[in-house]
């Protein structure tokens, strides 16, 4: 049968505890196969739900599968996140252009997300098969106003900017790294680590990317301590299950200490102090402190009319809630 696609996107559909796809996951992989097989496509693209590799990797898990029936891997591509306003649009029949001021599509991912969430090749083929949509892409262009936009034509604006306003913590004295500096920093040049983030570190905030950076610094030999106001880690809504059970069981399992209902007070010379719930002062010793208490909310202008919102400008999310918005 002669080729009549570019390639056959397999959705996810769950993976059970033990690591296997559900049986719907198993029949939308087995079409896939099929019609590859059949020669409709050069390539299977697996996306699905990998936001944390090590305890939930569906598109893994499909791939694998795909390549335990037969399928030679480079025939299989990954899309865990992907720019998906612009592609869903593009679906519908819309002329899409995409503004972005960085010189590499893919936004906070390419940025800021570490390679064992997902790797920046995956993020070039998003970008490939966006093209192929005959999606227009300005990249190295910053928009500072909406009306040169409307000046060039364009009829409805779709604002994906992220957040960008980190939420502020008040220190009595003493300077530390915010998450997204040290992400964009370590995923640019992660052989400066030593360099920039010394033995033991505090994180001030245990969310979902508080945590993963405490995780990345572990994997890299250092020694985190986190510190969160809540009652739990990874507390905020929408994060995968299995991400945040895993996480709060790694930690456990590596005695790495975790200070909960506690508040940061300053931070001093190779110390930080705190309050627990209780009023108690406690004083940590540490070498380094990456603040990552979350982000506000920052649009370029409000939504309303021809203007649209999603992902983090409009709500802080996560990956997940960021494609279903869209």
């Amino acid at each position: 049968t002669p080729m009549s696609a570019d390639c056959i996107i397999v959705l996810g559909a769950g993976v059970r505890s033990n690591g296997t796809p559900s049986d719907m996951l198993r029949d939308r992989i087995l079409q896939g196969i099929a019609l590859y097989e059949q020669g409709c496509a050069p390539v299977l693209i697996m996306s699905g739900d990998s936001q944390h590799p090590d305890s939930y990797d569906e598109v893994g898990v499909m791939k694998q599968y795909a390549m335990d029936a037969g399928v030679p891997e480079e025939a299989i591509l990954t899309d865990p996140a992907g720019l998906s306003t612009a592609c869903f649009l593009a679906r519908q029949g819309a002329k899409v252009t995409i503004f972005d001021k960085e010189y590499r599509p893919g936004g906070s991912v390419t940025k800021y997300i570490p390679k064992f969430r997902i790797e920046d090749s995956d993020i070039e083929w998003d970008a490939t098969l966006i093209q192929a949509l005959g999606i227009e892409m300005e990249l190295g262009v910053e928009v500072t106003s909406l009306k040169e936009l409307r000046e060039q034509g364009f009829e409805k604006i779709v604002l994906a900017i992220g957040a960008g306003k980190q939420k502020h913590l008040k220190f009595a004295f003493g300077k530390n790294i915010s998450a997204l500096e040290f992400l964009e920093n370590h995923k640019r040049n992660p052989e400066e680590l030593e360099e920039t983030v010394m033995g033991n570190v505090v994180v001030i905030g245990g969310g979902l990317t508080g945590c993963e950076i405490a995780y990345e610094l572990a994997l890299q030999g250092k020694k985190p301590i986190i510190v969160e106001m809540k009652n739990d880690l990874v507390a905020q809504k929408g994060v995968c299950l299995a991400n945040s059970s895993y996480l709060r069981e790694w930690f456990a399992l590596h005695k790495t200490p975790v200070y909960l209902e506690t508040t940061l007070q300053s931070v001093g010379d190779g110390k930080i102090v705190c309050k627990d719930k209780d009023g108690k002062e406690i004083e940590i010793t540490c070498d380094s402190v990456i603040s990552s208490a979350g982000y506000i909310s920052n649009p370029l202008v409000k939504g309303g009319g021809n203007v649209h919102l999603v992902g983090d400008c409009m709500q802080v999310g996560n990956l997940r809630t960021v494609i279903w918005r869209a």
